[in-house]
This record gives structure tokens, sequence and C-alpha cells, in this order.
């Protein structure tokens, strides 16, 4: 199943990958090899992830408007248009009970693309309590690059999930945006503007079904107990890819995000590690505001 999104001014395309085998489970995919052990992850301990953050059942236009200050995607994003972006989202979070978030935004406008998905996906996952993704890693990388690429959703195959002797991955889910301005803009637009009414052409009033589906990605359930994963060790892991097409050779920037839940022996090490990320923004629980 495909979402795609419009955005007319900006154009902005989105799409989200749902694949699924067996019964529905949406923005994941299982691989038949574990069906068993991935069937206790269904029916065992959640975060409670969906009943944190169900409770946004309508969409918020960004407040400030990101759209009038932040530049072209070929242009790196200014500290004002990072500051805006922020602006919007605790506005959003106010709007919702969600604690705001205090980071030092001169830090954030040193990381590139994927960093900054990275840095926004865990903002949102942290706000609601939910556990963040680990760091970002080159295999799914790599995956969210081909996708990018071909300007269509990341997703792992049934070869792809499996990780050799040292485990699998339970579930996953993948974003896809082109033309955007900003890697911040579609964090924002995936998480607050996303159901009937906004941009995702598969979610109407009259089908519903494809609501929601980007921020479910996000915020989503994967796992982190051992328990979860038949006694080995959970970890979240990210891909991500910013291609920065030149807009006058008509190929338009193209963005993806590849959210990965594994069960592993041994953790795997991230090339740019999320708790790096953190100490540079200068963020932890005490400066998750209220």
């Amino acid at each position: 199943m495909k979402i795609l999104r419009i955005v007319i001014a900006p154009l902005l395309i989105v799409s989200l990958a749902i694949i699924f085998q067996g019964e529905a489970f949406a923005a994941h995919r299982k691989v038949s090899a574990v069906k068993t052990i991935v069937s206790k992850l269904a029916a065992g301990k959640s975060d409670n992830s969906s009943a944190k953050h169900k409770s946004l059942l309508k969409d918020i236009p960004p407040s400030p408007n990101f759209n009038n200050v932040c530049p072209q995607l070929s242009q790196k994003a200014s500290t004002a248009c990072i500051a805006a972006v922020l602006a919007a989202v605790n506005n959003a979070h106010k709007k919702t009970g969600i604690p705001v978030i205090d980071v030092n935004i001169n830090s954030l406008a040193k990381m590139n693309g994927p960093e900054s998905l990275l840095v926004l996906v865990n903002l949102e996952r942290i706000s609601r309590g939910l556990q963040p993704f680990s760091g970002l890693t080159k295999l799914f990388d790599q995956v969210a690059r081909k996708a990018a690429e071909g300007k269509t959703d990341p997703g792992l195959s049934n070869e792809e999930m499996l990780l050799g002797s040292n485990g699998y991955v339970a579930n996953w889910g993948g974003n896809w945006a082109e033309n955007i301005e900003s890697p911040l803009e579609a964090s924002y637009d995936f998480v607050y503007q996303d159901g009937p009414g906004a941009f995702n052409v598969l979610c109407t009033p009259q089908n519903k079904s494809g609501c929601y589906g980007h921020r479910e990605n996000i915020l989503g359930s994967y796992p982190y107990e051992k328990s979860a994963c038949g006694g080995l060790k959970p970890q979240l892991l990210m891909g991500a890819s910013v291609l920065n097409h030149h807009p006058a050779a008509h190929n338009p920037a193209s963005m993806t995000e590849l959210f990965v839940g594994v069960c592993v022996r041994h953790p795997i090490s991230p090339y740019i590690k999320w708790s790096t990320l953190e100490k540079e923004l200068q963020i932890g629980n005490s400066l998750l505001q209220n």
C-alpha cells in the first residue's frame, strides 16, 4: 500500500510503506522465518506508544508558518528556519498537552539532513515518553538512499530482515518525501499534517484507512524489551537519506527515513549515535519543558 501526499506550493509528495504478511499490521513487515517470535512481540508488553499519540486526531497547520522563512533545500537551513520549525512543533505540542522541546538551535543547524531527521524523530518520541532510536546505521542508510534515488518508500526484503547469526529485524516502517524545502519541515508534516483534509491523498473523509501512516511509523511500537525478542536484545535503529537534486534539472529533492526494530545477540553500533547528538543539542529529560 502506498500513501502519496502532495503540497501545491511548495510541491511535496510523500509516501508510506505499509507492507504486511498474514494479518494486517500497519507499517510493519514480518518475515515468516521468525513468525513465532514476532507473534510474541505483538502479544507482549507494549510501550503504549499508540495510546500516547492517538489523542492527536486532527491536523495542526504550522504556526508560525515556517514555509515563509525556510530556504530551498539547495541552501543550508538557517537558524531562523530551524527556530520557526521548532516553534511550530512546540505550538502543536502545547495544543496536544505534550511537553515542549528546548534544544540548542545553533548545534542543530550544524547537522546534516539525515542527522536532522534522526533528531526530529527522537524529539517527538522522547517528548511522549517513547524509546528513541539509537542512531543511524550504514546498512539501513544504504536502503534509505536507494529508495530516495528511486523516489519510493524504503523497505526491507525478507532476506534483509535476517541479520545473519546476530538476529533479525522484528518490524520496520518507511517514509518518503519529494520536493521538500527542509527535512525539518517534512518531519513536522509527517506528524502533524497527515490526516483528512491535509496532503495525504489516500486519507479522505470517505476512506480513512490510509490516514496518519507516517505518524504511526515515527511514533510506532518497536521491540524494546528482551521479552519482546525471545530473549535477544532489542534495539531501535534508523536509516535516512536526503538527496539534494537540482530543481532546474527537473530532478527534485528526495528524502527517506527507515525505522527498524531489531532483535540481536550483540547490539549494532550506529555510525551516528543519538547519545552523541543528544549531548550536542544539550537536551535531556530536564530540558523537555512543560
